[in-house]
């Protein structure tokens, strides 16, 4: 169940629940973590779900060549891998 879908239904439920079951059984019953538990219940309105920002790969500066290796001959990963790990790749 994502953010949305837990402030829609699980944090009404995660409130009712609360008033006979402690936050680890909560968690336990909905399969969140106790730290979402506890967030959602003392939040007076559910909280809204943030954007991410996308972070870099480590692959990104040998992006150009791999496709322009795949466009030229269909290589499997292995010689792709060695030939972008001569290059300098690390990952």
């Amino acid at each position: 169940m994502d953010a949305p879908q837990l402030a829609a239904r699980g944090c009404a439920a995660a409130v009712s629940l609360n008033q006979e079951l402690s936050i680890s059984e909560i968690a336990r019953k909905t399969g969140h973590s106790h730290g979402t538990i506890r967030k959602y219940l003392r939040a007076p309105t559910p909280p809204l779900p943030q954007k991410r920002q996308k972070k870099p790969s480590k692959l990104d500066p040998y992006k150009d060549y791999i496709v322009g290796r795949l466009q030229e001959y269909p290589l499997s990963a292995k010689p792709l891998y060695r030939e972008i790990h001569e290059k300098g790749f690390t990952g």
